[in-house]
């Protein structure tokens, strides 16, 4: 429902078709290692393995992940998570046709430059890239004043 969204910002992750057309590239071989833990997703059976290993990745101290764990303590709740990773149709998903701030971090080690750069092939509307230097995952952690400056800014241009 994009006629539902005024503005849209996104942070570390660019729209699932970035990542397929740089996966179909010479640059896939960084890529598919970056998100290599979506083929584990897929396999049903190992998402508390999965989820840890995914918490492992993103280097926070325990106070910062703990939220994550109880938040998904149930079976149920891990597995839906999963599930919603398991029911993407990437193909189907269509370009943002509204202004679009995208933040990158660049230490976060799961989008390469190439899928961070190409996310602007996939928004028909204003579009601004933001690199942070920094920060890893969970980059609103790291750098919330940098994040909350960008989004303030962005708002202020498009928000209606």
């Amino acid at each position: 429902y994009p006629q539902r969204v005024a503005t849209l910002a996104c942070i570390n992750i660019p729209h699932p078709m970035a990542i397929v057309e740089v996966m179909a590239t010479n640059a896939a071989d960084k890529q598919r290692q970056g998100f290599s833990y979506f083929s584990n997703f897929r396999k049903e059976g190992n998402e508390l393995i999965n989820f840890e290993s995914a918490l492992k990745r993103m280097e926070l101290p325990v106070e910062e992940t703990d939220p994550y764990r109880e938040a998904l303590s149930s079976e149920e709740a891990l597995r839906a998570v999963f599930h919603w990773y398991r029911a993407i149709n990437i193909p189907s998903i269509k370009p943002v046709v509204m202004p679009t701030l995208y933040i990158w971090p660049r230490k976060a080690g799961n989008v390469s430059q190439e899928a961070a750069e190409a996310n602007a092939h996939y928004v028909e509307a204003p579009y601004r890239f933001e690199i942070l230097e920094v920060a890893r995952n969970f980059a609103l952690q790291m750098e919330p004043e940098k994040i909350t400056s960008l989004l303030l800014e962005h708002l202020a241009e498009h928000a209606q």
